[in-house]
């Protein structure tokens, strides 16, 4: 199967993925709102949004920001074992969690449930 038609099938995630190449990344940890804008202070972030039926979406590090006080902040979970998605704003939720990439910016995985 090519890359750019490659699809989520099941969350949690084990891989990472763009539209050219299987990256070489590893989940280091579950993150919740605080150590995001820990992040956010320190270096520039990478959202990659995981949906079950649909392909990553990334979202480009100059539009984190907005996408973060847009979309995330109301609906991260800050307890990845325990979610209540009916609590969340539309029921849905985000867990987050930090990957390692090809350099030091920080990749953050959004698995969305709902």
């Amino acid at each position: 199967m090519l890359l750019s038609n490659r699809i989520v099938t099941e969350i949690p995630i084990n891989s990472l993925w763009t539209n050219q190449e299987e990256l070489s990344a590893t989940r280091i940890r579950y993150l919740n709102k605080e150590s995001i804008k820990q992040l956010f202070t320190q270096r520039k972030i990478t959202f990659v949004l995981a949906d079950v039926g649909r392909k990553l979406e990334w979202i480009a590090p100059e539009n984190c920001y907005e996408f973060w006080k847009k979309e995330v902040l109301a609906h991260l979970a800050d307890d990845y074992e325990d979610i209540y998605v009916d609590t969340f704003p539309e029921g849905y939720a985000f867990i987050a969690s930090e990957w390692t990439g090809t350099n030091n910016d920080p990749i953050i995985l959004l698995e969305k449930y709902h």
